[in-house]
């Protein structure tokens, strides 16, 4: 009554620091799961902070949250191989008819798919602004902005959330010419899928634990011909761990954990039908560059953020942004006469841009004749 906190219980199941953890929606018993730097994905009970083994056991829940990057709802997002491009935030907005899935890696690209993305075949739409892995991602205002903070390039960007109008006018047709084609039901309905799946067009089966993925093989079947040898085909599937590859688990412990619900939706492959624009750039990287911030010729104000360069017009408050660069910033400067400005980055052959400083738009690339940054 008071309003101190104290300690109720303690979790040591994890080897490694907890990254990431997710609470189950209002219900009787509330679960979390948990995810850490070792690659290790656990289940609790929230109220008494019990382990779960039996990951099976919860794999109907309803989560309030999905940012935890392991799990079944967002493997597809992971790389087959390691090529370094290591998922390091994910989030979506669970409770709309057709969540997205935004993951950022340790490039600094993020990335959207439709959810659940349980396929390593599904598309999606990547967009680049960071200079350094992304250390999270959180969908906000209604799923209309996702926001997304930098781990070293010390900035925040907020991106606005963009329909695709021909891709939804081509879905809505799709729809109609399904409905249209299909015959009248004879049996009665299945049951619904549960909460947080991703696209309604997407037929809600009774699949088979572990088999998801090849429930979906005769609309793949041309993409899968090319890597037919990396993909398991394994009949017997009386549990989810039946068609998991030894060595993939091996450096994927998580998917040893990964339990597809009762009614899992048929993956769909096509990417979402929206698009992200960056709509503001918060921070200043004053330590990581040189010269970090000046004036143009209208006085504005024009500094680097990330591998962005950003034009702000202080009188209607808003900003312009050159995206030329591919790796951090280091280095930035304007012409006397506040016409022009030139930008270097950081990278093993580090480039000079030089671009307009009222506009953004881009006035020439000198060649690389620096090693490592400018």
């Amino acid at each position: 009554g008071d309003g101190s906190i104290r300690l109720q219980h303690m979790i040591t199941q994890h080897s490694a620091a907890i990254r990431r953890v997710d609470f189950s929606a209002a219900a009787n018993v509330a679960y979390m799961r948990t995810c850490c730097a070792a690659g290790e994905l656990c289940f609790f009970e929230a109220d008494t902070g019990m382990f779960i083994p039996a990951a099976s056991r919860l794999k109907d829940v309803r989560w309030h949250s999905a940012t935890v990057p392991l799990g079944w709802a967002s493997q597809g997002v992971h790389a087959a191989e390691n090529d370094g491009s290591r998922v390091t935030a994910v989030d979506a907005p669970i409770a709309e008819p057709r969540p997205v899935l935004a993951a950022g890696d340790a490039f600094g690209r993020v990335r959207l798919y439709r959810y659940p993305c349980t396929s390593a075949l599904a598309k999606a739409k990547t967009y680049r602004g960071h200079a350094a892995p992304v250390a999270a991602a959180r969908w906000a205002a209604g799923a209309s902005h996702l926001v997304t903070i930098g781990a070293r390039d010390r900035c925040v960007l907020q991106w606005a959330r963009i329909a695709d109008d021909v891709a939804e006018e081509e879905r809505a047709s799709r729809e109609m010419t399904a409905a249209a084609s299909s015959p009248a039901p004879t049996t009665l309905a299945s049951a619904p899928a549960a909460a947080g799946t991703t696209d309604t067009t997407a037929d809600s089966t009774e699949a088979t634990p572990g088999r998801t993925e090849l429930a979906l093989a005769s609309d793949v079947d041309e993409l899968a011909q090319a890597d037919a040898g990396d993909v398991a085909t394994n009949s017997d599937a009386d549990t989810a761990e039946d068609d998991v590859d030894l060595a993939e688990a091996t450096s994927k412990p998580w998917l040893l954990a990964c339990v597809p619900p009762t009614h899992a939706p048929r993956p769909v492959l096509e990417p979402p039908d929206i698009s992200l624009g960056v709509r503001w750039v918060h921070g200043v990287q004053a330590e990581l560059a040189r010269g970090a911030v000046a004036y143009n010729g209208a006085g504005d104000i024009v500094y680097a953020s990330a591998r962005l360069a950003v034009i702000y017009a202080r009188a209607p408050h808003a900003q312009t942004y050159y995206a030329g660069h591919d790796h951090l910033i280091s280095a930035l400067a304007a012409s006397p006469c506040g016409r022009f400005v030139a930008s270097g980055d950081r990278q093993r052959r580090a480039r000079v841009h030089i671009w307009d400083a009222h506009a953004g738009a881009p006035a020439a690339a000198l060649p690389p004749r620096h090693r490592g940054a400018v």
